[in-house]
């Protein structure tokens, strides 16, 4: 695959992940922590494989920032929740 084919699989991946978390009966979001640490992988590879100036996408395009906030407002473990918002500060200062 081209890089930005990888991208966009990374991207629909990630995205494909937190629908998932969010269509579950949401009782126990503490199964999902493999799904959230993936999201937070993945959106890790994005950052560093994107070019600063392409980092902000339109509101009309699939990004991994949304995948990202349902990390930081689901998950339980402290380690991969803090991962999601570290990561989502580095997408906003770009």
């Amino acid at each position: 695959m081209r890089g930005d084919e990888l991208t966009r699989s990374r991207i629909l991946k990630a995205n494909h992940l937190s629908c998932t978390i969010l269509a579950s009966d949401g009782r126990s979001f503490n199964t999902f922590d493999s799904e959230f640490q993936a999201i937070v992988d993945l959106a890790g590879a994005i950052l560093q494989t994107r070019a600063p100036n392409t980092l902000r996408s339109d509101s009309n395009t699939l990004d991994v920032r949304e995948p990202l906030h349902v990390v930081a407002a689901r998950c339980s473990r402290v380690s991969t929740r803090n991962q999601a918002m570290e990561l989502l500060n580095r997408f906003s200062a770009r």
